[in-house]
């Protein structure tokens, strides 16, 4: 009787163990799950964040170049300068990439509306560039400069790079703190 009680003990021990290994297997399991969807979501949202911060960078660069590519040709009068920023207007449109990169990510509606003010400065500046090239064209180097070195058009420069700079660094800050 002894012995037959003794295995019951042991076999009650047995399925206990096994009960034990098995919860164990199966919060095992789910905190690999948990694991894995969470660095999916970090590396979805670090995607994020560096899709937007290159889109934002795209979009400066590009607008930099219309600037230098104007600046450059009233400066030296040499075509290639123009025919540089009639690329970009015609042809490869950085510019409007990045914005359609723009509309794609998670900005919020404040972050928007900022971006579009430093697009309504930048749009500000091409009547400028384009009245400068005129100018260059007809021989009136002394219009040309004042069109893309005047202050207005200084200001303009100055104000949409520290927009866009400041800009970039929020929506970084925002998406690192999750």
């Amino acid at each position: 009787m002894n012995k037959k009680k003794n295995h019951m003990g042991q076999e009650a021990r047995m399925n206990a163990l096994v009960k034990e290994t098995i919860v164990v297997v199966i919060v095992g399991v789910v905190l690999l799950i948990t694991s894995m969807v969470s660095n999916f979501l970090m590396s979805s949202t670090l995607r994020n964040q560096v899709q937007t911060t290159k889109a934002l960078e795209e979009y400066r660069l590009a607008s930099k170049e219309f600037t230098v590519d104007a600046q450059s040709y009233v400066v030296t009068g040499e075509e290639h300068f123009y025919e540089a920023y009639m690329q970009e207007t015609d042809v490869d449109k950085t510019r409007e990439k990045a914005v359609a990169t723009l509309e794609d990510s998670n900005l919020t509606d404040e972050e928007w509306t900022r971006f579009q003010e430093i697009q309504v400065i930048d749009d500000s500046m091409i009547p400028a560039e384009l009245a400068a090239f005129e100018a260059m064209k007809k021989g009136d180097a002394k219009a040309a400069e004042e069109y893309v070195f005047g202050d207005a058009y200084t200001d303009a420069v100055e104000q949409s790079d520290a927009l866009i700079a400041e800009l970039i660094e929020d929506i970084s800050a925002r998406l690192e703190a999750g």
